[in-house]
Formats: C-alpha cells, structure tokens, sequence
C-alpha cells in the first residue's frame, strides 16, 4: 500500500502540472479536480498503510506472547514428567526396602 501512496502522489502531481499548463480551461478545471482527488486518496492510502502496520505490529507482538507463553507451559510439563519419574523411582526404593525388611523380619522398621 506505500507503494501505492506513491505512485497515486506521484499522478496527483503530474495531473496538477498538466492542469496548470492546459490553455482548455474545462480541461484544465478538470485535471487540476482530478489531481485534488488523488491527493485524497494518497492521504488515505498512507492511513491505511500505517493502520496496517500497527494491525500488524499488534499481531506480531501478541504471537511473541503467545510463544512464550507455550514454551512456559512446555518447561512447566518438563517440570512435572520430572517429578513423576522422581515419585516413581522414590516409591520403588520404598517397595523395595519394605520387600526386603519383611524379609528380614524386622516389622519395627516397616512402620516408620
């Protein structure tokens, strides 16, 4: 849309000359109303140009969030699986040592 800013300035510009050295004064009235007319719209593609690039800007920085939002919760599940495998390898310790007092018969140690 910049580009097309541009290029409309530029045939409002053009427009305007040839209003200006047109010796038809009809033609000329015409010409110097055209080149008024795309000089509005040059304003309102430079308006649109630059609420598309906050739109833009908006998006790109709510995306960045939501990136860290999901490595967040991805470190948080590496976290969890963590302490679950810690849970498990504790509770087999405990199976274990139990296994072996029974076998021992020391039912003093079982309590604790």
């Amino acid at each position: 849309r910049r580009e097309l800013s541009m290029s409309t300035a530029n045939f409002a510009k053009s427009a305007a000359m040839l209003g200006n050295v047109e010796e038809h004064t009809a033609l000329s009235r015409a010409l110097s109303q055209l080149a008024e007319t795309e000089e509005k719209i040059e304003i309102v593609h430079k308006e649109q140009t630059e609420a598309d690039f906050f739109t833009m800007s908006e998006l790109m920085k709510d995306y960045v969030a939501l990136m860290g939002a999901v490595k967040l919760v991805f470190h948080e599940r590496i976290k969890t699986y963590k302490q679950w495998k810690d849970a498990e390898t504790n509770l087999g310790k405990k199976r274990e040592a139990k296994a072996k007092f029974e076998m021992q018969g020391k039912m003093d140690k079982l309590n604790m």
